[in-house]
């Protein structure tokens, strides 16, 4: 592979989402015939792992165009464009990234609160079953209702 068949990595923002976006439909297009045949393809080449697509690009511009560019930059000084605009892609890849990290943990932590207030209710339940029982029909809540509907509220927001 040579610098220039890397020159898609170093060029503005734009360009480099949409040369990524056609490289990786082929990309995709192969491991679905691959997967027709029976095989399983690469996780690059995989439809299904498409949300891994910047995690690759930024171990793809980190393990092989940065190294390329600083080499060339080194041996033809005229060349550090090269090296700036991978760098600048390296931290656009990298800010989805991290906004891929922090939208998983938000739904993560989402679905934690749901399943806490779903635990929550059901031991409501329970403890009022089990009063109710023990108190002779008398119904005695260990929370309030409107307690329990406010945070399902501030869950489902």
């Amino acid at each position: 592979m040579t610098a220039c068949d890397l020159s898609a990595s170093s060029k503005p923002w734009s360009i480099q989402q949409q040369t990524v976006k056609v490289i990786f439909d082929e990309f995709y297009q192969q491991g679905d015939e691959e997967k027709a045949q029976g095989q399983k393809p690469i996780p690059m080449m995989d439809r299904d792992k498409a949300h891994e697509l910047p995690a690759n690009q930024v171990s793809f511009i980190v393990g092989i165009c940065l190294p390329c560019y600083e080499l060339l930059y080194k041996l033809v000084p005229g060349s550090k464009p090269l090296y700036d605009g991978a760098s600048k892609n390296l931290q656009n890849w990298s800010a989805l990234v991290a906004k891929q990290r922090t939208d998983q943990e938000d739904k993560e932590k989402k679905v934690e609160r749901k399943q806490s207030i779903a635990e929550i209710s059901k031991a409501l339940k329970e403890s009022e079953e089990k009063k109710s029982e023990s108190d002779n029909g008398k119904k005695i809540p260990l929370l309030k209702k409107s307690t329990l509907e406010v945070s399902k509220e501030s869950v489902d927001e």
